[in-house]
């Protein structure tokens, strides 16, 4: 199980495949493992520290679907998930993506609150490979949605996520002191 499917941890390549990187807090299936995560974007499960399953992944692809398409967050930063908000989040996700109603409906059951109820990870693949034939922007504006252009926050040139993390806070502090004292150059494109 990734835990940290978010926005920062989608990539995609050249030809718009989507991949997934940092595998720094993934455990086996059932495993317990402490709290950690980007807000927003942390199954409600795992928001509680209880061992999480592949649909705490499910969850999480949810929101950053639910974030792609709106240019919101599904639910707010707190931690753990508050039940009350994620309901009243679910039940708007049809009213937000309503130009796309199945869309709409494969996200709203990615973000059931008991994993048990969410879709397994290879039927939601299934549904949203029937998607595809609309390109994100066509998506985005069909849903009238404006893109968010907020502004990026830096370290030196890597870009510092919007969401915010909590966990590992004391391999955080020392991963910031060093990338403030010595400068990170990354290369982007074909290897």
């Amino acid at each position: 199980v990734h835990r940290d499917v978010s926005p920062a941890n989608v990539l995609l390549t050249g030809e718009g495949t989507p991949k997934l990187a940092d595998l720094g807090l993934a455990v086996f299936v059932g495993e317990a493992a402490e709290r950690a995560g980007t807000p927003g974007y942390v199954s409600p499960e795992q928001s509680r520290g209880e061992a999480v399953e592949a649909r705490a992944d499910v969850w999480s692809l949810g929101a950053v679907l639910f974030r792609a398409a709106t240019g919101r967050h599904l639910v707010g930063r707190t931690v753990p998930v508050d039940e009350a908000e994620l309901e009243a989040a679910r039940a708007g996700v049809g009213t937000a993506l309503a130009g796309c109603a199945e869309l709409a409906a494969v996200v709203a059951e990615m973000t059931c609150g008991s994993a048990s109820s969410r879709p397994a990870a290879s039927e939601v693949a299934r549904r949203l490979r029937a998607l595809r034939g609309v390109p994100g922007a066509t998506l985005r504006q069909h849903l009238g949605v404006e893109a968010a252009c907020a502004p990026e926050r830096r370290l030196g040139n890597v870009v510092a996520p919007e969401d915010g993390f909590f966990g590992r806070e004391s391999e955080r502090a020392e991963l910031l002191r060093l990338l403030e004292a010595h400068p990170v150059v990354t290369v982007h494109g074909p290897g």
